[in-house]
């Protein structure tokens, strides 16, 4: 999924996190958080532990093209959690 690696600046500075702090709260490598800032790209999963550790929804980090698919996506998981 794609993401805004300045809106991950932003909210990790208003955090006041390093980039070590930050990455130990998703549960990955300082190096891995880097290459997500860098390509602008991760999977779902880790978007969301990242939007999460940055205390904000995940449509809040995402790629404006990629908020549909979130929506897309957590409806999915809402109609298969209410089964």
């Amino acid at each position: 999924m794609k993401v805004d690696s300045t809106k991950i600046y932003y909210l990790q500075i208003k955090r006041a996190l390093t980039g070590n702090e930050l990455a130990a709260l998703c549960g990955i490598t300082p190096r891995s958080l880097s290459r997500i800032k860098k390509n602008e790209s991760t999977r779902i999963t880790t978007a969301r532990t990242l939007a999460h550790a940055l205390g904000v929804p995940l449509e809040e980090i995402a790629k404006k093209e990629q908020r549909r698919f979130i929506e897309d996506q957590e409806g999915q998981e809402h109609e298969h959690n209410s089964h």
